[in-house]
């Protein structure tokens, strides 16, 4: 007599077997569509307060951790200062909501 041989385990293997070649399949589907469509440029609006035109990158944060022919650096400090040089905009908009620090350190006495 043959014994049926499907279980959960064999289920569950196949499942984990098409999971992980999925991602592999519809890789290779997106790079067959790319040359048919045009990729739209995102705009978020709003005032550009720092122009990275002006960026000097000897003045930038070189990352550590990426090694290639060109150094990568980080223009945080420059965006930042032209911040505070346009007067720092968007701060009266921020809303800070005051946690109750009070009741959060007792939360386990009785």
């Amino acid at each position: 007599m043959s014994e049926r041989r499907s279980s959960p385990a064999f289920a569950f293997v196949l499942l984990m077997l098409v999971s992980s070649t999925a991602p592999l399949l519809m890789s290779v589907a997106a790079e067959g569509s790319e040359e048919t469509t045009s990729t739209n440029v995102y705009n978020a609006g709003g005032v550009i307060i720092g122009d990275l035109d002006e960026f000097d990158p000897s003045e930038g944060s070189e990352y550590l951790f990426i090694h290639e022919e060109e150094p990568v650096v980080s223009a945080t400090q420059f965006m930042r200062q032209a911040w505070i040089d346009e007067g720092r905009p968007g701060v009266d908009d921020m809303v800070i909501e005051p946690s109750m620090g009070r009741s959060s350190g007792r939360a386990c006495t009785p």
